[in-house]
């Protein structure tokens, strides 16, 4: 995760704390649960909150193919949406190379997102406001792995380049017109 992400989640939940601590002086136990509970949709939404895994992404979906990715660079991250049926959300570092999109999964054997594209490689990619059809498709080969990982790490700068982690799983995002809502 990287630090403004971190900074943002230590905020959000300074803020909370405040809240509740507000909220505790005027309110009694169980009015105060259900303050809570009424409020945190309104403060986090649906989609992902940082490392908390969302449901439905909202935003203007917009359905041309779209060629050249590069415009993703001028975002810290994206959200990633799987399983049309029953929407789950991720925010992911999302980075190009040349004209293409790719995100990227550390410890990713296992996870919900990961296992669900795997099932159904359709998905929506949320940059900025907007929502783009793609089709997502887990890398392979080695040596494209450690190229693209070269370039996550231009736009990220987490420390010195180093290998790929083990376990860290790279996915190529490809355009697709909307082929569900």
């Amino acid at each position: 995760m990287s630090d403004r992400v971190m900074r943002e989640v230590i905020a959000t939940a300074a803020r909370l704390d405040i809240m509740v601590l507000n909220m505790k002086k005027k309110c009694s136990g169980r009015n105060l649960r259900t303050v809570i509970a009424l409020i945190t949709p309104v403060l986090f939404g649906f989609g992902p909150c940082g490392p908390i895994a969302g449901t439905s992404l909202t935003g203007e979906v917009k359905s041309d193919v779209i060629a050249d990715f590069r415009f993703v660079d001028d975002v810290e991250s994206c959200a990633l949406e799987v399983n049309g049926d029953d929407p789950h959300s991720v925010n992911i570092n999302c980075w190009t190379v040349g004209k293409q999109l790719f995100v990227g999964c550390s410890d990713c054997e296992g996870k919900t997102w990961s296992s669900l594209v795997a099932e159904d490689s359709m998905a929506r990619v949320k940059i900025g406001e907007t929502l783009y059809p793609v089709k997502v498709s887990r890398m392979s080969d080695p040596g494209a792995i450690d190229r693209i990982w070269r370039y996550r790490w231009e736009k990220y700068k987490e420390g010195e380049l180093e290998a790929v982690p083990d376990g860290f799983w790279i996915y190529h995002l490809g355009s697709k017109p909307p082929a569900r809502g």
